[in-house]
């Protein structure tokens, strides 16, 4: 599938798909960005891997809140988006 279980958006493989149909495409416009969510690790090992989950799932939602509707967040691996 192409959700993430964790943060239920788009994961690495539909990025992937994604890419690929922007390179294909005439329009060339838009951005990538990766997001690194730091110190995630230490929140995993410390408090469990659940306390890090309920942080990526907030930082999520924040970001959500602020993008346009063409724009799409995915979880790229582990800490980032």
């Amino acid at each position: 599938g192409y959700l993430d279980e964790i943060t239920h958006i788009p994961n690495q493989k539909y990025i992937y798909y994604r890419f690929e149909t922007y390179l294909q495409s005439e329009s060339k416009e838009g951005i990538f960005a990766l997001i690194d969510v730091d110190g995630l690790e230490s929140v995993n090992r410390q408090y469990g891997r659940h306390a890090g989950d309920e942080i990526l799932q907030k930082i999520v939602k924040e970001i959500q809140a602020n993008l346009r509707v063409k724009d799409t967040l995915s979880r790229w691996q582990d800490s980032t988006l």
